[in-house]
């Protein structure tokens, strides 16, 4: 496996296209390796196939500026933390061995999506014990993020996206069969309301943190600054 200094986790192809993909292409953009665990294939997904939705997430990955997309084979839609899916996640951990991990946030509509951020993080816990049952030397990152993209999930702080907007949006274009109109694989195009829910978003984080397009993250642990005024751009009233 290609080492990595950035990697996103995700239930399905696609998920990190529309929770992260401003992200993980600005880090790109800046010079990180950057890489993709989808932990299944998405295979109980109405529309496409596990075959078809693999080919749209590689080109996705190209798309992104991806150094490695990999899966997990996990069951879709009965993703749980097991013994299985956690010695998964510890295998890619150590085999990748990434500075920072970007997660799904707590709150999610999808259940598949709160279960891969508990699996993922009890992954990444196990990946740095020494007698835990993995592949690869232990690991952990430094840093977890976790992704944020509705406002109501209560961001903590901002990513200005505004150069990498285009190709995000191209990166889920690839998904035709999934956001393709009336779902049909072909038809080139995103649907409007997946495409407007995207841009929403984006715009109403970007006016938040005073630029055009922005993406929302969280972070569990307070932060170590040297220079308040310098450091933290944000307007509080």
């Amino acid at each position: 496996m290609k080492l990595v200094e950035v990697l996103a986790i995700a239930a399905h192809p696609d998920d990190v296209e529309i929770t992260c993909g401003g992200l993980l292409i600005r880090m790109g953009d800046l010079g990180y390796s950057t890489g993709v665990l989808d932990l299944t294939r998405g295979e109980m997904g109405t529309r496409g196939t596990p075959e078809i939705r693999q080919q749209e997430s590689i080109l996705a990955a190209d798309i992104m500026g991806l150094s490695i997309r990999v899966n997990g084979g996990l069951p879709d839609s009965r993703l749980s933390l097991t013994d299985e899916s956690r010695e998964t996640v510890a295998h890619y951990i150590r085999g990748l061995r990434p500075t920072l991990v970007i997660l799904p946030s707590p709150g999610e509509r999808h259940p598949d999506h709160n279960a891969a951020r508990e699996i993922a993080y009890a992954g990444i816990f196990a990946a740095g014990l020494k007698m835990f049952p993995a592949s690869g030397s232990v690991h952990r990152p430094d840093q977890i993020l976790y992704a944020a993209p509705d406002h109501g999930q209560r961001p903590t702080f901002y990513i200005d996206i505004t150069d990498q907007m285009d190709r995000k949006l191209e990166a889920v274009r690839a998904y035709k069969s999934q956001f393709g109109e009336a779902g049909q694989a072909g038809t080139g195009s995103v649907d409007r309301d997946v495409q407007s829910q995207i841009m929403t978003s984006a715009r109403y984080h970007g006016f938040r943190c005073g630029v055009t397009y922005a993406e929302g993250y969280r972070i569990n642990e307070p932060m170590l600054l040297d220079d308040p005024i310098k450091e933290l751009r944000l307007n509080s009233i």
